[in-house]
């Protein structure tokens, strides 16, 4: 790949990779629980998640029922990670044990070329997390499942695991521009090199048993991934990215059935209630924009240097959420089908 290519093939990924941004706060400490008057109901509640990086700013807003409780974990990577943004993993919890579970958004890179000494997860010199993409996602889940269990998980099993036709097929309309730019770039590479990027969005679903603190609970996943791959004149993938932009769980004990998990009303309005600020976007995107190695900008930036450009982007950006967060929610009800036939 020439120098050129290499910083369009960049530019056009850090755009859309940008677009739905995992939103996260810096520790445990700083994911602060609040009543709020914006509730969809007044038995319910509004977790906020705040910024601590970004002066502390509101991050996110999730709804729940009053009695359902948080689990916040958070995690800030090294300097050396600059393509990857702050990550959070949110279970919310019922005390019947129902619950549902927020990932963190992660971009991944791979190239064959690199020394077989790179361990996976840590960083590339592009700032990515070094990680080939796996064979199937629900293998990968249940590998990361067995190496981080959650407290008193044990005994994971993959049970299914399938594509989803129709969220993709959402997907590709949804993010057409980013997967036509790719088109536009194979097109304008030499026709002797024999080379071509591959660019593709997947909706992916995989479910699972396992115990917690020895009760049988069930476990289902809707995984969103983006990835591109530069694949030789061998029809060989030299190297690529892939990224998790977005990946829910709802999980619970097994007795219920999956069926009457995958319909509860109240875990999808959970799912569905996940919010980010967009004040806090704008700010958290041009963060990540600004980073360098070794160093990150402390002071509060400008959202931009007119008002109607922000005003514009932030119009943009709800949108292209609220498109997102539908299809996500399509998902939930594609999975659900596949269970009620």
């Amino acid at each position: 790949m020439s120098i050129s290519n290499q910083q369009r093939v960049g530019d056009v990924w850090w755009f859309a990779w940008g677009l739905v941004l995992g939103a996260v706060c810096l520790s445990t400490s700083g994911c602060q629980t609040t009543a709020d008057l914006t509730s969809p109901d007044p038995a319910w509640q509004t977790i906020t998640l705040h910024d601590p990086w970004l002066n502390n700013m509101p991050a996110v807003t999730v709804n729940a029922p009053e009695d359902w409780v948080p689990e916040p974990i958070s995690q800030r990577l090294g300097y050396e990670y600059s393509k990857q943004s702050l990550m959070i993993d949110l279970r919310v919890a019922a005390p019947d044990g129902r619950a549902v579970r927020f990932y963190p958004s992660m971009g991944f890179a791979y190239d064959r070329a690199w020394p077989a000494g790179i361990a996976p997860w840590s960083a590339t010199a592009g700032g990515w997390i070094a990680m080939p993409p796996p064979e199937t996602y629900g293998n990968w889940l249940l590998t990361l499942i067995e190496e981080n269990p959650a407290p008193g998980v044990a005994g994971p099993r993959l049970i299914r695991e399938t594509e989803l036709p129709e969220t993709q097929a959402a997907l590709s309309k949804l993010y057409h521009p980013w997967l036509e730019s790719y088109r536009q770039l194979n097109a304008s590479m030499p026709n002797n090199l024999g080379e071509e990027f591959r660019a593709r969005v997947q909706a992916h679903h995989a479910s699972f048993t396992y115990t917690r603190n020895e009760v049988p609970e069930l476990a289902h996943f809707v995984l969103v991934v983006f990835r591109v791959d530069q694949i030789n004149a061998s029809g060989v993938a030299e190297r690529g990215n892939w990224s998790i932009m977005a990946m829910q769980s709802k999980e619970g004990p097994a007795e219920l059935g999956d069926s009457a998990l995958l319909n509860d009303d109240a875990m999808q309005d959970v799912l569905d209630s996940w919010a980010e600020q967009g004040p806090w976007a704008e700010q958290n995107l041009r963060l990540m924009m600004r980073h360098t190695h070794g160093q990150w900008p402390v002071r509060h930036m400008e959202i931009g240097a007119r008002p109607i450009d922000a005003e514009l982007r932030q119009q943009k950006r709800q949108q292209d959420e609220r498109r997102f967060k539908q299809l996500l929610h399509d998902a939930w009800d594609e999975i659900a089908g596949l269970y009620d036939r």
